[in-house]
């Protein structure tokens, strides 16, 4: 077999043993790592630095390339998601916002608080109000939001202040 051949005849780019092979592939498994940490700490240095409210006119935040990121808006309480595909689940959340520490929840009858996740491109956050179809609503106001429950913040922007609690991902309508 020409290939075994071309391996123990002594390719002058292929290792000549087992340890040479070892080291070459620790050397490799290196530079890949070096490479995945200089692309994470350049992604890193793009987050919300520069990032614009929704409907300002200033320039647009950093684009990825690769996987969207959820932005994220300083001044805003929202938490947000970028939405993929369309459709939601079927669930509903109903309660009462509720704006606490520049973090908004959804308080539901039982108690519970929510992190509403919203769609980053159906929801605005403008003097004080949340904006989402069409409608208006406010610190006390109450809601419906279609959507699923969740306990994990990947992939959503949210607000420092926001505490730990469970995550509703509110459906996306398009």
């Amino acid at each position: 077999m020409p290939f075994f051949g071309d391996i123990a005849y002594g390719d002058p780019g292929l290792p000549r043993n087992r340890t040479q092979a070892q080291a070459q592939a620790r050397t490799r498994a290196a530079a890949v790592l070096l490479m995945l940490a200089a692309a994470a700490t350049a992604v890193s240095g793009c987050g919300s630095a520069g990032a614009s409210e929704p409907g300002s006119t200033s320039a647009p935040g950093p684009q990825s390339t690769s996987t969207p990121s959820s932005p994220s808006y300083p001044s805003s309480p929202l938490s947000t998601y970028v939405s993929h595909g369309s459709g939601s689940d079927s669930a509903r959340l109903k309660g009462t916002l509720v704006l606490d520490s520049g973090c908004l929840y959804v308080e539901a009858p039982n108690g519970t608080d929510w992190i509403p996740a919203f769609p980053v491109d159906e929801v605005e956050w403008e003097d004080g109000k949340l904006l989402y179809q069409g409608s208006s609503y406010g610190d006390g106001d109450e809601i419906l939001l279609g959507g699923s429950a969740g306990t994990s913040l990947k992939g959503v922007a949210k607000p420092d202040s926001c505490r730990d609690t469970d995550v509703w991902q509110v459906g996306q309508t398009d």
